[in-house]
């Protein structure tokens, strides 16, 4: 490996480090200057923030999926070099795991307003 990768290497992890500092420092003030307000330290445990990774998740197994449609597409059609079968079972799949996420958390909402 040469000098120029290290230096990347080491200056990627470095700001990876400060952006997470700067977050989680910045984040607990922010909660501390709220409950020093008067404001309820519940609402920082509200179940909809979970809704995000739900989706991440989702979207990260139908990338998944369309990855391995896209191989198999390729290795049954015998196309050597061509990346479109990847990409297009990438976009359907990544979408439509989207789609189904969106409709799961409707229901999951319905649910809990009925509760």
């Amino acid at each position: 490996m040469d000098f120029g990768k290290t230096i990347a290497y080491i200056a990627f992890y470095l700001v990876s480090l400060a952006i997470f500092y700067y977050y989680f420092t910045t984040r607990n003030k922010e909660r501390m200057s709220l409950i020093e307000a008067g404001a309820n330290p519940d609402m920082f445990n509200s179940p909809e923030q979970y809704y995000i990774l739900f989706v991440i998740g989702m979207v990260a197994m139908g990338l998944a999926l369309g990855l391995l449609a896209g191989y198999l597409l390729n290795t049954f059609i015998l196309v050597k070099g061509d990346s479109l079968f990847y990409l297009f079972g990438m976009l359907l799949f990544g979408g439509a795991a989207m789609f189904i996420s969106f409709f799961i958390i409707i229901k999951w909402l319905k649910k809990n307003k009925t509760q």
